[in-house]
């Protein structure tokens, strides 16, 4: 519906309460010829009285019920007041008015509170949370790891932040949320939770047009803590083993199975993720094929012959170990435990793995293993090596060939020519 068949009527409506009228109804060209017919059948009084209908030059005073049988759109309207326009705007029952000096600003005006009307937000009905909610069901549902960030959203739902209203949302607000997860979780946990809130409020500013801004980018992100350099040593993972009850025999438990994860995982360099993902179809002889990786590109993982002995003792008929994502986590911490280890993720196994293939492949050649695109990223977090496996690459003794005697024997004479001394 346009300006051109819409025609404005200063009809009130009359609620339980007396004396309580809603002007300004707009109604298409079609209600209004409607309306007409239906004014002239009641004209007299005792039609009137069965309709509940009262009439008069000036208030039109109808039941509620016409003005709710179809959802008419909203539309802005001015009126000239003296040397000023005043614009209207009217949407879900909820109105604005504002006065200028020209039409235009009056229609640029009208424009944009429409569309901030129709988002929720200057009405005050719409509150973080509700666009959170909005952003699981449409953003989150794309992504791959999907289920784990919905129970993110859902914690930073109950959050007290999650109750503020985005007509009042504003830095202050997450500049306390900051601080105060500081002071409850580690900082990296609030940088994973601020990149996905200051997404979440791109994609309603830019798309939605929930937000005039994203307040994240007003506040400094806490800062990146140091990479991090664990690597599990051969004592505990003898100790992790001894655990799990893996004796290098086909496993008969899922406990079991974890250790045998744990080697595959310091053979390979492979995810938690890919691990229990791998299928049978995928492993050839000397390599097995990932289709589907993090990054979303695939690539092949080349086998030693420890793998390939690994692969034989794998218990799955579909996938290779028969074990998901949630087990393996919950069973190695679980192995933590009984082996009296602290600070070890399963993540830190694929640490292990490339700093122990940097030994024998380059840094080119590594990165293509392990699929990582940013060589600093692949250099800083993943490679790790000792200093005294460095040490130990140093030769034992220093060979000296003619050209270093005769630079020795120059840098001696011109040492004892400074000094002041003959030989």
């Amino acid at each position: 519906m346009n300006a051109t068949d819409c025609i404005q009527y200063n009809f009130h409506y009359r609620t339980d309460t007396p004396r309580e009228y809603h002007p300004l109804f707009q109604f298409s060209t079609y209600t209004h010829t409607i309306l007409l017919k239906f004014i002239a059948l009641v004209g007299s009084q005792r039609y009137a009285n069965s309709w509940n209908l009262h009439f008069d030059p000036v208030i039109y005073t109808l039941p509620r019920s016409i003005f709710y049988t179809r959802n008419y759109t909203n539309m802005a309207t001015f009126q000239k007041v003296g040397k000023k326009w005043r614009a209207g705007v009217c949407v879900n029952r909820i109105r604005r008015t504002r006065t200028f000096h020209t039409k235009a600003q009056a229609e640029t005006w009208a424009k944009q509170k429409e569309q901030e009307l129709e988002s929720g937000v200057l009405s005050g009905t719409k509150t973080l949370s509700d666009l959170l909610y909005k952003y699981k069901q449409t953003v989150s549902t794309r992504k791959k790891s999907h289920e784990r960030e919905a129970k993110r959203i859902e914690a930073l739902r109950r959050d007290p932040i999650g109750q503020v209203r985005l007509s009042e949302f504003a830095a202050p607000h997450v500049s306390e949320w900051k601080e105060r997860r500081l002071k409850e979780v580690k900082t990296d946990s609030v940088r994973r939770d601020w990149v996905l809130l200051s997404h979440a409020c791109n994609v309603a500013m830019k798309e939605w047009h929930w937000l005039k801004n994203n307040p994240f980018t007003e506040v400094q992100r806490p800062p990146e803590s140091p990479p991090r350099t664990r690597r599990i040593t051969a004592d505990e993972l003898e100790r992790m083993l001894f655990a799990s009850g893996f004796d290098y025999t086909k496993p008969g438990t899922l406990t079991a199975t974890v250790g045998l994860v744990m080697l595959w995982a310091i053979e390979t360099a492979m995810r938690a993720g890919e691990i229990c993902a791998l299928e049978w179809g995928h492993v050839h002889d000397r390599y097995v094929h990932i289709p589907k990786t993090k990054n979303g590109d695939a690539r092949d993982i080349p086998l030693s012959r420890k793998a390939q002995g690994l692969l034989e003792l794998a218990p799955g008929e579909n996938t290779v170990f028969a074990i998901n994502t949630s087990q393996l986590d919950s069973l190695f911490r679980k192995l933590k435990k009984r082996a009296i280890i602290d600070d070890l993720h399963f993540h830190d196994l694929r640490r292990e793995a490339l700093s122990r293939l940097a030994k024998v492949f380059s840094l080119m050649e590594l990165a293509k293993i392990s699929g990582h695109r940013d060589l600093r990223t692949l250099q800083d977090v993943y490679y790790a090596p000792k200093i005294d496996e460095l040490a130990d690459k140093l030769p034992c003794q220093y060979e000296v060939n003619d050209t270093d005697r005769r630079v020795i024997n120059y840098r001696g004479a011109l040492k004892k020519k400074r000094s002041g001394t003959n030989d």
